[in-house]
């Protein structure tokens, strides 16, 4: 008897290992829950990298592990479930002490490199001796108590210029007080690489832009190129694709391409115009209707190797205050000029992080090119394309004495705390993050945490996968699809 028990339970162990992995891989309840602490090995979540920003494994005084992230950005990947999910709430567990900022958020747009950030702890608004107000999910801090309610703020705007915000998109209707339109299109020759987005103003006149590039053709792979126009609103208002010249190589044969969008029917105000490319496009000359051009955050001036005999210096104005410089090639170091200080790029491949504490716009210049740099702020390449319509971007490293700031607006929520931990979640959808492999990349972000010399201790991620629930006929369907011999 014992014996044919034993063959019973022989027999029906890996049947009943089947059923429960089948029932875990259909989830006909609608979700997936993974729990992952940082001392376990999960399908779902790879290690944190790079290896040389995370320690090695820790345990708190209650014997609770966890790493710590000692420089930005830390990566990690995610394997989502072969089931077809609609969202997912990503948790992470953690603490921070003295790090103004703490993010997460996946990768969701591969041209850019752009990571869908979210709070996870911001101390700056935490911590705010500002008068505070709350109303409908937002927070208004006001260094004056200027307001009796946020409805108020809304109905009487201060200038925008005195206006920061967190985690919020302000979308007032925004004017250039006496606007002219120019009277002939302007030029503007500069060499640029890859993705940029720059904003510009309408006011009683024709959008046209005409852009000239090439694809250089220094990497394999499909350049596509789209242009994208958006009114303040995000609303997509033109648009214009080029596929690829055909060469894949890396042959560094390059083809000469142009685009143009126009429209006469656009209503007056703030618009955005995104370029998106891989970085073997590099933008050689923008003709414009318009005043303004006024790049978001970042430029990436390319050089000139195939297109001038010889270098070339770009000059530029900005209002950003913090930036990262990095060129990717040793030929291309220099010491380029940024308001009342010098700025050494020694070498490549290795990022500077500068402070400037001028105030206002300032000049600067590149004398080689072939330099990346990122900013708090905006870029344009003459004073007269240049206007900041956006209340400024508050960041780790934002000075809101020196930029004149009144107010900060967000619909930040400080994260829960469990035990010794924060938990903050944010959700996802999963098509927007995905890639063909059905794997995700996931970053960290800590601005500043190398400069300040703080930890970001991470305890354990936490992924909760969302659908609509099964009925008995769609279970049986989503039974027989993974049965090799049918049901």
């Amino acid at each position: 008897m014992i014996k044919k028990l034993f063959q019973l339970l022989i027999i029906l162990t890996p049947v009943l290992l089947f059923c429960y992995l089948v029932w875990i891989d259909i989830s006909p309840k609608g979700e997936f829950f993974v729990h992952h602490a940082v001392d376990e090995i999960s399908p779902f979540i790879d290690a944190l990298q790079p290896t040389e920003r995370v320690s090695v494994l820790q345990y708190t005084g209650q014997k609770e592990a966890y790493l710590a992230l000692t420089d930005d950005p830390v990566y990690l990947s995610l394997h989502l479930p072969r089931t077809k999910f609609e969202k997912i709430k990503i948790a992470v567990e953690f603490e921070s002490k003295t790090l103004p900022i703490f993010e997460f958020g996946p990768l969701v747009d591969i041209f850019s490199n752009g990571f869908d950030l979210r709070p996870a702890q911001n101390l700056i608004i935490d911590n705010s001796k500002w008068h505070r107000l709350e109303e409908g999910g937002l927070t208004l801090l006001e260094r004056n108590n200027n307001y009796e309610t946020i409805s108020d703020f809304f109905e009487k705007l201060p200038p925008v210029s005195k206006i920061a915000t967190y985690a919020y998109s302000l979308n007032a209707p925004f004017r250039v007080a006496n606007y002219e339109p120019l009277t002939e299109k302007k030029i503007t020759e500069v060499s640029l690489r890859g993705y940029h987005k720059y904003l510009t103003y309408l006011e009683d006149e024709e959008f046209y832009l005409e852009i000239e590039a090439m694809d250089m053709n220094r990497t394999t792979g499909v350049d596509d190129i789209v242009v994208t126009v958006r009114n303040h609103e995000g609303i997509v208002v033109l648009e214009e694709k080029l596929e690829d010249d055909n060469n894949t190589t890396e042959n560094q044969i390059s083809s000469t391409l142009k685009i143009i969008l126009q429209s006469s029917n656009l209503a007056p105000g703030v618009y955005s115009v995104e370029l998106r490319a891989t970085t073997d496009i590099f933008w050689r000359k923008f003709i414009s209707a318009e005043r303004y051009m006024t790049f978001i955050n970042r430029i990436y001036i390319a050089d000139d190797v195939g297109y001038l005999p010889e270098r070339r210096a770009t000059s530029f104005i900005t209002n950003a205050k913090q930036f990262t410089f990095e060129t990717f090639h040793a030929d291309a170091t220099q010491e380029i000029s940024l308001g009342s200080m010098l700025v050494d790029i020694p070498k490549s491949n290795e990022k500077i992080s500068v402070l400037v504490k001028d105030k206002g716009l300032i000049s600067a210049n590149s004398p080689g090119g072939d330099i990346r740099i990122n900013g708090d702020g905006k870029f344009a390449f003459s004073k007269d394309a240049f206007f900041d319509p956006e209340p400024v971007n508050l960041q780790a490293t934002t000075d809101l004495d020196a930029r004149d700031i009144d107010y900060i607006l967000t619909a930040y929520k400080a994260p829960e705390t469990r035990g010794v931990w924060h938990v903050a979640e944010s959700e996802f959808m999963v098509d927007s993050i995905v890639d063909a492999d059905n794997n995700a990349r996931l970053v960290f972000s800590a601005p500043e945490i190398d400069s300040l010399g703080g930890e970001i201790w991470i305890h354990a991620i936490n992924l909760t996968f969302e659908k609509s629930p099964l009925n008995f006929e769609g279970f049986l369907k989503a039974v027989r699809e993974r049965l090799p011999f049918g049901l």
